[in-house]
Parts: C-alpha cells; structure tokens; sequence
C-alpha cells in the first residue's frame, strides 16, 4: 500500500514569492502532509506500507508515483465539486485519471467511510480496460453486495435513421446482450 500526499504549496499560482517564504510554505507543507500520511498508515503485519510526500502537482506526483512503485490500481476520493468551484479548484482525481497508466478507481467522498459497498454499477464497453475494472472493485465487495453491470455501445436506433433494417439492430443488440 502506497500513501501519497503530494504538496503543492501554491507555487503554481504564485511562483515569484521571496525564497524564504518559499522555503517555509514548502517545510511546513511538507511536515503536515507526513504526519497526516503517518497517522494513516494502517496497523497490520499483512500490509506493508509506504509514504511519499512529494513537493509537486498531484496530477503529476501520483500518476509518476504509482508507476515508480509498481502499483496496480490508483485509488482517490473524488469531493464532487461542480460549477465555479469545480472551474477555480480544477478536479485533481480527473487529472490522474487522463495522465495515469493504470487504473483509477475514484471514489465518492462519503463512500469513502464505508467498508464495503452494497450496489455497485459498473458501465461495460466491451473493451479489456472497462472488463478489468470489475476485477479492481471485488475488493471492495462484501457477501451482500450487488453488482450491475451496464452494457455502454452508444449505439442509437433512432439516429441510424430508417435504412437500416430493424432486424440488424436487433441482431446487434441481441449479440451485445
């Protein structure tokens, strides 16, 4: 288990600050990210696990991260943010999730506090990406839960128009069934 908390001191947005106001954003940054990451790590003799504290953008940091360390999976919270907030705050999670080679699993803040799920749905493609995706979420799966799988094709009849035969749609979504 890998722990990231990659500290971007705001230096992104305010790159001409005085080096010592750097220096001390960059120390004490650092120093409450390990000791967050520190008070996380989990208390078990089967889970080796590891901290990093990275003095760069997360959407960097983690992505470069999961791949130095050999990691399967990527998991985050996600907060959710919309609108303004959403344009300002930017979604970090969607960040890694574009620049990651592996999977992202992203999970729902208030999810988060549960120890299993009870519904899941995963969205199928077809594709062997979206097919190792239920592979990836059996952790997170208790005796009681229940898993939909939902078939995505993008197929629309109705934007096919009237050339097409409804037996060849339905031949489709019979073989897609």
């Amino acid at each position: 288990l890998v722990l990231v908390r990659a500290c971007d001191t705001g230096l992104s947005v305010a790159p001409d600050l005085p080096a010592s106001v750097r220096n001390a954003l960059q120390h004490r940054s650092l120093a409450a990210a390990q000791a967050y990451l520190e008070s996380k790590i989990l208390e078990s003799p089967d889970i080796q696990t590891s901290c990093h504290c990275p003095l760069e953008l997360p959407r960097n940091a983690i992505p470069r991260l999961a791949d130095e360390e050999g990691c399967d999976v990527i998991l985050m919270a996600t907060h959710g943010r919309s609108g303004p907030e959403r344009w300002i705050m930017g979604s970090v999670t969607e960040s890694v999730f574009r620049r990651s080679h592996k999977p992202v699993l992203m999970v729902k803040t208030p999810a988060c506090e549960q120890a299993d799920f009870r519904n899941v749905l995963i969205p199928l493609d077809g594709s062997e990406p979206s097919l190792r995706a239920v592979e990836h979420v059996t952790p997170y799966l208790s005796i009681a839960s229940r898993v939909s799988l939902l078939q995505c094709s993008g197929l629309d009849p109705e934007a096919l128009g009237a050339e097409v035969a409804p037996e060849v749609i339905q031949h489709t979504l019979d073989q897609m069934a």
